[in-house]
């Protein structure tokens, strides 16, 4: 369309979050307008026209902010600065972020989903050779079955072995107490591992990937979530990309290499950018050090005193 939009740009949830809202769980749109405003906004989501949404959306965003902006105005002049200043600056950096998204291979995914198949199929052959029994390693049943029945190993005397009905767990703790009773533990053990990374980020990624056009690459474009959280950091969603788990080694079927397993390697850079991974360790700490100059505090983060 042409339009330029130059922060800072006003978004009333940010602002209801910040000023009234407190704790409180993230709200939508409607609901704020009903709080704030006692209007009814009508079923205007459920619309197919997009431009009457988008004209719904801007009529109920202004009236929001005029209703809000009269108390902003009780605000000390630490918290005006921190929603001028700050959370709604952030606002078109996020969007940003949402629209350009981020590098995804899905070839290089499915390589890593191959890996953890074939472990996972070497593993519940094993398994079963070793206890000389069917079973599906993946059924707590029958895990409590060929551990406890078939195989006779005893129940650990430890909290929460044993479940409603006398059944013995099969819990990690379980696991861990009786690991060195028969192999095929930590088997089962490498194969719940593998089996969660299966169920989780490396299935349900892909089906966030979309081309970008502008971009010339596939990419996932997740959401990012000012408000909701009562520490005040932001969430990801649609996916989350908060929760993808580390690199893991797997074993090789002679059991003297191992592979490493990285579903981070699947998000890529844009040809002629590099990607930098940060770790935000003891960030609050940090901060407070920072903006202190607590000479202790300083020798700590510094390295310098233990």
């Amino acid at each position: 369309l042409g339009i330029t939009v130059n922060p800072p740009v006003w978004d009333p949830k940010v602002a209801a979050w910040i000023v009234e809202m407190g704790d409180k769980q993230d709200v939508t749109m409607s609901q704020l307008v009903e709080l704030y405003l006692q209007k009814k906004t009508g079923d205007y989501s459920s619309s197919s026209d997009a431009f009457e949404q988008c004209c719904c959306c801007a009529n109920w965003s202004l009236a929001l902010m005029q209703h809000i902006n009269k108390t902003m105005l009780a605000l000390n002049k630490t918290d005006k600065a921190l929603i001028e200043g700050l959370e709604m600056q952030l606002i078109s950096i996020l969007a940003q972020m949402e629209f350009d998204g981020i590098g995804f291979s899905k070839q290089e995914c499915r390589k890593h989903q191959t890996l953890i198949e074939i472990r996972r199929k070497e593993i519940e052959e094993e398994a079963q050779h070793l206890s000389n029994t069917v079973w599906d390693l993946c059924s707590l049943r029958d895990a409590e079955h060929v551990l406890f029945e078939v195989l006779k190993i005893p129940i650990p005397d430890i909290p929460k072995a044993k479940g409603k009905g006398g059944h013995a767990c099969t819990n990690d703790d379980v696991l861990q107490a009786i690991e060195n009773a028969h192999p095929v533990i930590p088997l089962l053990r490498e194969h719940r591992k593998l089996s969660h990374i299966v169920s989780g980020p490396i299935t349900n990624l892909p089906e966030y990937v979309k081309w970008n056009e502008r971009l010339g690459m596939e990419r996932v474009h997740a959401t990012v979530i000012q408000t909701g959280a009562e520490s005040g950091r932001m969430t990801v969603i649609n996916p989350n990309l908060q929760t993808i788990i580390k690199d893991t080694k797997v074993k090789q079927k002679d059991g003297n290499d191992q592979v490493t397993v990285s579903i981070r390697s699947s998000f890529i850079s844009m040809p002629g950018c590099t990607l930098i991974s940060a770790d935000y360790n003891q960030l609050e700490l940090r901060l407070m050090t920072h903006f202190s100059q607590d000479p202790l505090l300083l020798k700590i983060v510094s390295g310098k005193e233990e």
